[in-house]
Order: C-alpha cells, then sequence, then structure tokens
C-alpha cells in the first residue's frame, strides 16, 4: 500500500524520495514515499530524489499530477525536477576494493573521495559511465548493488577487485554542463583496437558489436566510461576519438590498454532520432 503524506506541508524542508515500483518489494526505508504500483505509467524502478523547498512550481505540478495522486503531487512534482543526470565529466576516481557475486548479481565496494554522506543513500552515481544507486556507505566506502542487466550491458561483468572506476555525481539543475547529456544507460561495451600518441594528445580505436555501428555519427558526442567524447572517425568496425592530456590523465583511460573493454552509451539524440524515423516507416 502507498503511503501518502495527507499534509504536503509538513515536508518543507527535508529531503525526500520518491520511488515507484510496478513490483511489490519487501522493504522501503522510512524515509522514502512509494507512489504505488498502480501507477501504470511507469514500467519500471525509477528514484527521484532532492529537498523539498517549496510548493509553488505551478508548470511543473501540473505537468506531472497526470501520474501522481493529489496529495502527493506537489511534492513530487518539487522533487521530479531533480532527475538523475550526467553530463560526462570526470573529477572524481574510486578504487574497487570488494566485490561480492550473488546468484544473478553482484555487490560492489568502492573506495573514493567523493563527496557523499549516509544522507546521500539512495543516490545515483555513475561508476564509469554506469547508473549504480548508493546502498550503504561508510568511511569512504560506497556500496553498489549490480543487477544481472547490467553486468550483461556492461564490462562490469569482468570486474576485478583494485580496477580504477571513473565517479560521477548526478547533474543539478543550475549547473554547467561542460560535456554532454548521459543517462547513465550504457548501451554496450567496446574493446580497444588501438592506442597511439600522437604529441601529447592520444587516438584511441574502438571497435563495437555491428547492432550498435548504426548509431555511430562521425562528430557525434559518446560516453566511453562515463567520460564525455566525440567521435572524430567511424571506421568500419568502430569509432576513434582523441583524448587530450587533461582528460587522459583525470580518468582511468591512463590505465586502460590494447584488447582492454570499456562501457559505451551512445548519444541519446542520436538513438531518439533513429527511433522516431524508424516508427514513421
Amino acid at each position: 500500500m502507498a503511503a501518502y503524506p495527507t499534509d504536503p506541508t509538513k515536508e518543507l524542508g527535508k529531503t525526500s524520495h520518491a520511488v515507484l515500483f510496478n513490483d511489490n518489494i519487501n522493504k522501503v526505508p522510512r524515509d522514502l514515499i512509494e507512489v504505488g504500483p498502480e501507477q501504470k505509467q511507469f514500467r519500471s524502478s525509477v528514484v527521484l530524489h532532492g529537498r523539498v523547498e517549496n510548493l509553488n512550481s505551478v508548470d511543473v505540478w501540473q505537468n506531472n499530477a497526470q501520474y501522481y495522486p493529489g496529495d502527493i503531487a506537489p511534492i513530487v512534482s518539487v522533487i521530479a525536477t531533480d532527475n538523475d543526470m550526467f553530463n560526462g565529466i570526470i573529477y572524481n576516481q574510486g578504487i574497487v576494493t570488494k566485490i561480492i557475486k550473488r546468484p544473478k548479481g553482484l555487490n560492489i565496494f568502492v573506495k573514493s573521495n567523493l563527496k557523499v554522506t549516509k544522507k546521500d543513500i539512495g543516490l545515483s552515481v555513475a561508476c564509469d559511465g554506469v547508473c549504480l544507486t548508493l546502498i550503504s556507505f561508510k568511511s569512504k566506502l560506497m556500496e553498489f548493488y549490480l543487477s544481472k542487466e547490467t553486468l550483461v550491458r556492461s564490462k562490469f561483468k569482468y570486474l576485478n577487485t583494485k580496477d580504477k572506476l571513473n565517479l560521477e555525481l548526478p547533474l543539478k539543475y543550475g549547473t554547467k554542463i561542460s560535456g554532454h547529456i548521459c543517462q547513465g544507460h550504457v548501451d554496450t561495451i567496446a574493446k580497444i583496437k588501438n592506442i597511439k600518441k600522437v604529441d601529447k594528445s592520444y587516438l584511441f580505436e574502438f571497435e563495437v558489436p555491428i547492432k550498435e555501428r548504426k548509431n555511430l555519427i562521425e562528430k557525434a558526442s559518446i560516453c566511453v566510461n562515463g567520460i564525455s567524447l566525440t567521435i572524430s572517425k567511424v571506421s568500419k568496425k568502430g569509432f576513434q576519438i582523441w583524448v587530450i592530456p587533461h582528460t587522459y590523465n583525470e580518468t582511468n583511460l591512463s590505465t586502460v590498454k590494447k584488447k582492454d573493454l570499456v562501457n559505451i552509451e551512445i548519444d541519446i539524440l542520436s538513438k531518439y532520432v533513429r527511433n522516431y524515423f524508424n516508427a514513421k516507416k
């Protein structure tokens, strides 16, 4: 049964969460508001989070009220303005310290200097470009759960302790977007075919699976291990990118080598445009 607040004004100033489920769950943290399974518009779990500061976001409220019961609409509408998106600019890295294998998933522990606290449990963090939910935090050690789908889509099925991951916190409204919009929804993995140093920069060549090659566009953005980069050339089996010294030194591209695997997220615009025109055929 969904728990809806009878007086939304009592939520002012609190850090609230709205979790949308279309499946039953056994445990819901007490600080979460559950929007019930009757919300058929949403077909999978979505986490929205943010600090509730006012109830006057009329435009957002009106746009989203159709999805929520009346009592909770103003709160969720304000929260929904803080969606989990990334821009592929990396300022932090972490080291995998522990991996717990499960029948259909993994729990991984990542140590870093990322500025999070226990109050941020439930926050999304891009780990090598994969949007993962922080489920525990203690002494700079973050814990994440990886589902079977995440393992199938990403290179994390080959993850080892001591691996270095690029980390990015979700964007906040009003912050500068220096890269491009990334969802943290990895499409596939690519193999590094070659790395060549040219002057101070590095030329990387990647091979991608056949089904994703149609989405590669020269000069389009692409997310590689969570890094916003530009496709300089589309090749027969993949693509090339140029990496400047700053990006190389500040990310785990400085640790990879030929034949290593990387996570790839195709530019969302190119995917949606292709789907749109395919649907019109």
